[in-house]
C-alpha cells in the first residue's frame, strides 16, 4: 500500500526541513571560519539525519581569491589529501563548540572532503577551478560537447573542442573517427544547463595546454559583462 501523509506528517516532514538547512547553514558558518587560513572555502554542507544522529557531510574547495582578477587561465591545484585532513582538523575542533547548540543532544558524524572530481559545475568559481580538465557540457538549443577548460571569466567560459567524424562502418565495427583541428568556443554560463568534468586517467592536473590567443586587453579572454 502507498503510504499516506496526513497533515501533521507534512508539518513534521516541513519543520525537519527546516531545521536540516538552518543545521547546515550554521554548519558552514563555522566551517568556513575554521578553513580560511588553509586556502580553501566551503563548497557544500549537507545534513543528513541517520537514525537518532546526524551527518554532517562538508565539501571543500581551493580558496580562488588569491588570484589576479584578470587571470582566467592559470591552471589551479586541487585539494590535496593533508589539506582535506587539515580541514578536517579544524572543523571538528570548531564544530565541537558549537554542537550542542546546532544539534542539541543529538550526536553527529563529520564526513569532510573535496568536492570531488566528478561534480557539477553550476558556480563561476567551479569552472576557474577546473580549467585545464576535460569536462562534459550540456548547452541550450545545440548538441552536447566534450572539451578542455582553456578559461573561465565569472560569465563565460572558454572550451577546447576537438571534434570527430566518423568514418564508414562506424555503426556497425565502431567509430573510426578521424581528429579535426581543435576548436575554443566561448560559452556563457546563462547557456550551460549541465557540466561535469571528466576523469582522465594517466594525465597531471597541471599538464600544460596552449591559452587562448591573448586579444590584447592583457588577458587570454576578455570578460563580456554577461552580454
Amino acid at each position: 500500500m502507498t503510504p499516506r501523509h496526513g497533515p501533521h506528517d507534512q508539518h513534521n516532514q516541513h519543520n525537519q526541513y527546516h531545521q536540516h538547512t538552518d543545521a547546515a547553514a550554521r554548519v558552514e558558518v563555522i566551517a568556513q571560519a575554521a578553513v580560511t587560513s588553509y586556502g580553501l572555502v566551503i563548497d557544500s554542507v549537507l545534513v543528513v539525519p541517520a537514525g537518532s544522529r546526524r551527518i554532517v557531510r562538508i565539501a571543500v574547495d581551493p580558496d580562488l581569491s588569491s588570484l589576479d582578477p584578470q587571470d582566467y587561465s592559470t591552471p589551479v591545484p586541487p585539494v590535496d589529501l593533508d589539506s582535506v585532513a587539515e580541514a578536517s582538523r579544524a572543523i571538528d575542533a570548531a564544530l565541537e563548540e558549537e554542537a550542542t547548540a546546532i544539534f542539541g543532544d543529538r550526536p553527529y558524524l563529520l564526513e569532510i572532503g573535496s568536492a570531488g572530481a566528478e561534480r557539477r559545475l553550476s558556480l563561476p568559481r567551479h569552472y576557474r577551478a577546473n580549467v585545464g580538465r576535460l569536462a562534459e557540457f550540456t548547452v541550450t538549443d545545440a548538441p552536447a560537447l566534450v572539451g578542455r577548460i582553456v578559461a573561465a571569466t565569472p560569465t563565460q567560459v572558454t572550451v577546447r573542442v576537438e571534434e570527430t567524424t566518423a568514418g564508414p562502418g562506424a555503426r556497425l565495427k565502431g567509430p573510426r573517427a578521424s581528429a579535426t583541428p581543435a576548436q575554443d568556443r566561448v560559452l556563457a554560463l546563462a547557456e550551460i544547463e549541465h557540466a561535469r568534468v571528466r576523469v582522465e586517467f594517466g594525465r597531471a592536473w597541471d599538464e600544460p595546454f596552449e591559452t587562448p590567443e591573448d586579444d590584447g586587453s592583457g588577458s587570454p579572454i576578455a570578460d563580456s559583462g554577461g552580454e
